[in-house]
């Protein structure tokens, strides 16, 4: 039996409630069997925390998520030796099919980076898939025409949150942070992140 998977990447620098609603949509798809939450090792256009740190900090965040305890949400990481492998999203999906046959991948993007996926580095092959990215719709991101073939989901709750205020208000010494689950700022704050 073919299990259908649904890959969620990000940089998850840090993992919030807006990534949460995005992770529910997802793990309520009657398609989808499970959410394999990807946390990207490196990024060419941003600096990230350590990545063993925004796992420990995603692993936080999934145990406090009520889709988590379906298991329906599972947390990946898949390393290589040169960290920008992964980067390429081809890379990444070619390599899942190998280690996993019985599997059906689909690779959630927010419509706000949808527009950009053409210009992803190695995605040529990935987008003649029919059924393969899952378009996610974002507060005050309209789907633009997009010229390949995607799934488009509705997500109805989405919150608009930026990782980058969340940083904002850590490093401005704010304690109260809406966006974040209590669990990953207390993470955050015990080990010095973002200031």
């Amino acid at each position: 039996m073919i299990k259908r998977v649904a890959i969620f990447g990000g940089s998850f620098n840090p993992p919030h409630k807006g990534h949460g609603k995005a992770l529910s949509t997802l793990s309520n798809l009657d398609f989808i069997d499970e959410v394999w939450v990807v946390p990207s090792e490196d990024c060419h256009y941003k600096d990230l925390t350590p990545i063993s740190l925004r796992i420990s900090m995603l692993e936080l965040w999934v145990s406090e998520l009520e889709e988590a305890k379906v298991l329906k949400i599972k947390v990946k990481f898949w390393s290589h030796s040169n960290p920008q492998h992964y980067s390429i999203t081809s890379n990444l999906i070619n390599d899942l099919e190998i280690k996993y046959p019985n599997h059906k991948f689909y690779f959630s993007v927010g419509a706000d980076q949808a527009v950009n996926i053409p210009n992803w580095l190695g995605v040529e092959p990935l987008l003649k898939r029919e059924e393969f990215f899952l378009i996610m719709s974002r507060p005050g991101h309209t789907e633009h025409d997009l010229d390949f073939p995607h799934i488009s989901i509705e997500s109805k709750d989405g919150i608009e949150i930026s990782s980058t205020r969340i940083k904002e208000q850590i490093i401005n010494g704010e304690t109260s942070i809406e966006g974040i689950t209590p669990k990953v700022l207390d993470f955050i704050i015990k080990n010095g992140m973002y200031t």
